[in-house]
């Protein structure tokens, strides 16, 4: 082995050359360099000389690798930037993915069975109910209490009961069809005597005494309109306040049967009677509103109490105890009285 030394101004190159057989040669170089400037390296007979130190290429003209911390370049600056996006996008449209699969808040069906007297009262109810407690869905079904307590008996889909009575829902308890815990009375009905205007040339409310029911023997009342006393707690409560009048003899005849209280109601805004003892709740129909009536005296008749009850069928007690609180509450309780019910006296 033999070690070749050069030498230039900028610094000081040793070159170790080790012969192996074959000719071939490993170069293992070590720089002491006292200046900025760098010299490319030369390996054993390729050392050049001072004749032909010309043809020696500069620094600059070498080839050189990449360097890992030059700086980006546009192309590079660019697919970063649309990687970058389509990240975002993908990330946005995940998350929006999360946000539209999640199941969405569904509202609870609350069937009810009520009484036809309280349809333009419990219109006003649903209205204000739903925006309270959005989450529970009022399906309303209106008829009369007697074909409604009927269909309990058989396994009716209601959930809640709203009578015009009190001996209804009291029934549904003793056979152990309904809670007897749920059991409320919410309002007291009234009786009205109506006729058309043409009957006295004016348009009102009046008291009737027994005179005003004594009046419908007459030849100027052919129809009296009245709901069916065995199903309807209204047509009960005048078919009772006429026996007590002492008229009914004479004017049951004359009476036009309807199967709810408000059939009859519809029966003399249509014409169909000449007179009807209904709800005192129908008559803000228009078509009632031009005729006459008379509150029939309650000591002619029981007091019409009417009651709600939840069915032991009930799937969704926590909604029926809800709803039976609002019709029991203030919001309510002033929603009954605007309709012309009264506060119960007696929850007997």
């Amino acid at each position: 082995m033999r070690n070749l030394t050069s030498s230039a101004a900028s610094g000081r190159r040793i070159v170790d050359v080790h012969l192996l057989p074959m000719g071939c040669s490993i170069q293992r170089e070590s720089r002491c360099l006292t200046g900025a400037a760098r010299r490319p390296t030369w390996v054993g007979s390729q050392i050049p000389s001072s004749s032909n130190a010309a043809s020696v290429p500069n620094a600059s003209e070498r080839p050189r690798l990449p360097s890992l911390a030059a700086p980006i370049g546009k192309g590079m600056h660019r697919f970063c930037t649309v990687l970058l996006a389509i990240l975002c996008l993908l990330s946005n449209g995940c998350d929006r993915s999360l946000h539209t699969t999640a199941p969405a808040p569904t509202t609870a069906p609350l069937n009810l069975a009520v009484s036809a007297n309280l349809q333009l009262a419990m219109q006003d109810m649903e209205a204000r109910f739903e925006r309270q407690c959005p989450d529970i869905d009022l399906r309303i079904t209106y008829g009369a209490s007697g074909s409604f307590f009927a269909q309990c008996c058989q396994g009716a889909p209601f959930d809640v009961f709203v009578s015009a009575d009190t001996r209804y829902p009291r029934e549904l308890v003793r056979r152990r069809l309904a809670s007897e815990t749920s059991f409320v009375v919410y309002a007291q009905g009234r009786l009205m005597l109506w006729t058309p205007p043409v009957e006295s040339g004016r348009v009102g409310e009046h008291a009737a005494g027994d005179r005003g029911l004594e009046r419908l023997v007459g030849d100027a009342f052919g129809r009296i309109a009245i709901a069916n006393p065995r199903l309807a707690p209204y047509g009960r409560a005048a078919e009772e306040a006429l026996k007590a009048a002492g008229v009914h003899p004479q004017v049951k005849d004359k009476l036009v049967i309807g199967e709810s209280v408000t059939q009859a109601a519809h029966f003399a805004a249509t014409g169909s009677a000449d007179a009807a003892l209904i709800a005192r709740s129908l008559l803000e129909t228009p078509a009632l509103a031009r005729g006459n009536h008379w509150q029939v005296p309650e000591s002619l008749h029981a007091p019409i109490l009417q009651a709600a009850v939840v069915l032991d069928r009930c799937r969704c007690r926590p909604a029926a105890a809800r709803f039976c609180d609002f019709l029991t509450g203030t919001v309510g309780q002033s929603i009954l009285m605007r309709h012309g019910y009264s506060l119960p006296n007696d929850a007997s």
